[in-house]
């Protein structure tokens, strides 16, 4: 159909004319605030997924208990959540870095 044209209904209901075209426009402006927000949490909880999966996940602990004589028995010891090596080696080197910060004893200073 064309401006101006006119069809008739069937069983005469009537008619219709097109009368004519009239452009409108829409516009929408929206401002949402919370967005950012969302992104930097969505962001963050994406990077410590990604930092569990990569993280090696040990435990340590450090018992110090007094001994005879005035001194202090320390034990450490530690658990590994996964089958990666090395930490017996870190171990050892948590002990070494105990036993050079204890004082030392006056059996060991003559």
């Amino acid at each position: 159909m064309r401006p101006g044209d006119t069809w008739v209904l069937p069983d005469h209901l009537g008619s219709i004319t097109f009368d004519g075209v009239q452009q409108f426009a829409a516009f929408s402006v929206a401002h949402d605030p919370g967005q950012v927000p969302a992104l930097a949490a969505a962001l963050a909880g994406l990077a410590g997924l990604m930092l569990s999966l990569f993280v090696r996940r040990r435990r340590v602990w450090v018992r110090a208990t007094p001994g005879q004589h005035g001194r202090t028995l320390v034990a450490v010891g530690g658990l590994a959540r996964a089958e990666s090596g090395g930490l017996a080696a870190e171990v050892d080197q948590l002990l070494a870095r105990v036993q050079a910060a204890a004082p030392a004893s006056s059996e060991e200073r003559t």
